[in-house]
């Protein structure tokens, strides 16, 4: 019989300490941010988005299409058609519905029952409220 704490283990996409990222990004990030406001096409800029929204959410069925930049907002802040998924280049978080999105946490995602309805591949989540003894 599988056991809970053997069904799932979400770490991130790529095992590189966060560190390296933020240094990374801290060397790139004018570049980018320059790329994406003057040189990229709409072609360009849908592509980008699509594949960081694969490897953020690590589900490469996931589609969208239509990125705008959102005005009235620091350069590099980009909206799906819809408006419900934002990236921001800069700092390089995804959102949904102006919430962070980030992985299931294990101690819910290790469950029978949120295996028996989600199955077993990673999945995400966005907060939507938080009080004393529950988050939602």
């Amino acid at each position: 019989e599988e056991l809970e704490a053997d069904r799932v283990l979400i770490e991130t996409p790529l095992l590189v300490p966060e560190h390296v990222y933020f240094d990374m990004l801290n060397v790139h990030r004018k570049g980018i941010v320059e790329w994406f406001g003057s040189k990229a096409s709409s072609t360009d800029v849908d592509s980008v988005m699509q594949g960081i929204l694969r490897v953020a959410t690590r589900n490469q069925r996931l589609k969208s299409s239509g990125w705008k930049p959102r005005e009235n907002e620091a350069v590099g802040v980009f909206f799906g058609a819809k408006e419900e998924i934002e990236i921001n280049i800069q700092s390089v978080e995804l959102y949904f519905r102006n919430s962070h999105i980030e992985p299931v946490p294990n101690h819910m995602a290790r469950t029978d029952d949120f295996a028996l309805i989600f199955g077993k591949e990673p999945q995400h989540c966005a907060l939507v409220a938080a009080h004393e003894h529950r988050q939602w």
